[in-house]
């Protein structure tokens, strides 16, 4: 909806007005009415910009790799690896994937980006191999979008046996906000399917959304990643502290692993 005069004095900039509150409201799920407002505006051109940039990522194959290990605190060891995309741009710079966040909100350019990373990875995974360096679990991030193509587990276990990368090598992270979501039940069921091939589930940002157990339950789960915000300050934040002594907790009650982020 638009409003004359405050939102377009004409027919045009009141269409264009109410189809700006529509792609908002369509962002956050079918259903509902969404009035105008000048932020919705200055966010679609920020939207349109990112897409731009995400565009380019994929035309020009930029997106590079770069993997955060993961340490086991008890001995050192690294025990695996997280893919983080990063990209360069005209001047060299790395840039975050914060430039285009709203990109993985779009169906084409989300799987566009998604592929190409993990093309990018299961190479390098490929090419260490070549040179009899020991494996250990990679981990690639999947966004909601992803799975509404129906075949995202088909596809993934496909590229993993072209480049000759065994499933219990790869780990499939996914935030719990993704299982309270509309796209749950897609996202579900491609989990299982790799879940049964031996890939690993990881269950990213626990505790930072409307955590459930339920999602432990009914869900395919190996880890639980603890998000860095509450690892930084678990010497200053007593509630901090508590959150990551309950998710650690759970981990055990539920026979899962726990990740916990920080530097």
């Amino acid at each position: 909806a638009a409003i004359y005069p405050q939102d377009g004095d004409s027919l045009s900039r009141l269409m264009a007005s109410a189809d700006t509150a529509l792609n908002d409201l369509k962002a956050g799920g079918r259903g509902g009415v969404r009035l105008f407002a000048p932020a919705m505006l200055r966010q679609a051109e920020l939207a349109a910009e990112q897409f731009g940039l995400a565009r380019m990522i994929i035309r020009q194959h930029l997106a590079e790799p770069h993997y955060q290990p993961k340490v086991d605190l008890a001995n050192g060891r690294m025990i695996g690896m997280e893919a983080l995309l990063r990209w360069r741009d005209a001047d060299g710079e790395l840039q975050l994937p914060a430039k285009v966040s709203e990109a993985f909100n779009d169906y084409d350019l989300a799987n566009g980006i998604g592929e190409m990373m993990q093309t990018k990875v299961f190479a390098d995974m490929a090419r260490w191999r070549t040179f009899d360096l020991p494996l250990v679990p990679v981990s690639i991030n999947v966004t909601p979008v992803e799975f509404l193509r129906g075949d995202f587990a088909r596809r993934l276990l496909a590229r993993m046996r072209h480049f000759d990368i065994p499933p219990a090598w790869i780990e499939i992270e996914v935030t719990e906000q993704m299982l309270s979501s509309r796209h749950a039940e897609f996202i579900a069921r491609d989990l299982r399917l790799l879940k049964a091939q031996g890939v690993i589930i990881t269950l990213d940002d626990f505790g930072t959304g409307h955590s459930s157990f339920t999602h432990l339950r009914d869900y395919p789960i190996d880890t639980l990643k603890i998000d860095s915000g509450f690892v930084r300050r678990i010497d200053v934040d007593p509630s901090s502290l508590a959150v990551v002594k309950a998710v650690i907790a759970l981990g055990a009650l539920f026979q899962v692993k726990v990740i916990a982020e920080g530097e």
